[in-house]
């Protein structure tokens, strides 16, 4: 879905806008802010939360090299 989605976002260039501001920037959003208080209790070391949601959203949502 999320290939199909950026495959049309050169013809339908809001559609990426309009998926991201129903859902999965706010579940971006949540996880930013779990990562900040484990961080700000000692448990993690995270400079950037929001980087580091992004970049644990890529690692789930990546392909696995075969």
């Amino acid at each position: 879905m999320r290939r199909l989605l950026y495959a049309e976002a050169v013809r339908l260039p809001d559609l990426v806008d309009e998926v991201r501001a129903s859902g999965p920037d706010r579940f971006t959003e949540a996880l930013a802010g779990r990562l900040a208080r484990l961080a700000n209790a000692g448990h993690l070391g995270v400079e950037d939360p929001v980087r580091a949601a992004n970049q644990f959203i890529a690692l789930v949502y990546g392909e696995c090299p075969g």
